[in-house]
């Protein structure tokens, strides 16, 4: 089911507005009209027809920077009948069939409308308060509707929301890499210390002794002054006696 958009009502407002004051700017017309046609008669009764006649149009005329129309009522004009748009303004209105185009507030049908409250509306089916600046129809506001509500506005576009672009897949190998750099490393397994290598003890200096072979050995003990004769060197304090372990043998 379409429904009427809030610019659509307000442009539908605007033509009934500007149909009002066509037929109003008519009827101002012809009373003006009147009382100059009244000022050229002669006599007594005419100088009286010509003020009624100039007062009636200056009232209906006189609105000033007033809107005509400030309200509009959906309602039947008999009981039980079917409801038709009527406009309330500050001065009556017909047009050229003599049908009304605005109801004088003041009127006793548009005090009817105008008091009827909202929890009571009865056979009102619309009541709409209209905001004229003179003949231009500005907004709108429903006090009794019992008619489909205007579409709002549609709402702004959104900026598209960013698009999530998706981590790229890893294969099994590098997965697998990078759990084994993420492992931590093992600690390295102390190495037994190394055993000391036993230092060799020196042989003892060898003794030279004279064997049954018939052949000629010696053995001589070095003094401390280097000799390796058996004298006695001054000064050495080695005694030049050979020890008792020392035997020569020819």
């Amino acid at each position: 089911m379409s429904t009427t958009t809030r610019d659509e009502i307000l442009a539908g407002e605007q033509r009934a507005v500007d149909h009002a004051y066509d037929c109003y700017t008519t009827k101002l017309a012809e009373l003006t009209g009147t009382s100059a046609a009244a000022a050229s008669a002669s006599g007594k009764d005419g100088i009286a027809n010509r003020a009624d006649a100039e007062a009636r149009a200056e009232a209906y005329g006189g609105l000033g920077d007033e809107a005509l129309v400030f309200a509009r009522v959906d309602a039947p004009e008999d009981p039980g009948g079917e409801p038709r748009p009527w406009y309330i303004g500050r001065r009556g209105v017909k047009d050229s069939l003599n049908d009304p185009v605005v109801v004088l507030w003041t009127s006793p049908l548009a005090k009817t409308w105008i008091e009827t409250r909202p929890e009571e509306p009865g056979e009102v089916v619309l009541r709409r308060q209209l905001r004229c600046v003179q003949r231009v129809v500005e907004s709108y506001f429903d006090e009794i509707s019992a008619l489909p509500k205007a579409a709002p506005p549609p709402p702004a576009v959104p900026p598209p929301a960013p698009v999530a672009v998706p981590e790229p897949r890893q294969d099994a190998d590098d997965s697998a890499a990078q759990e084994a750099d993420a492992a931590p490393a093992p600690e390295p397994t102390p190495s037994p210390a190394p055993e000391s290598t036993p230092v060799p003890t020196p042989p003892p200096p060898p003794v030279t002794s004279y064997g049954g072979s018939g052949a000629r050995r010696s053995s001589r003990t070095t003094s401390c002054c280097g000799s390796s004769s058996g004298r006695a060197v001054a000064g050495c304090g080695t005694s030049s006696r050979p020890s008792a372990a020392t035997r020569w043998s020819w």
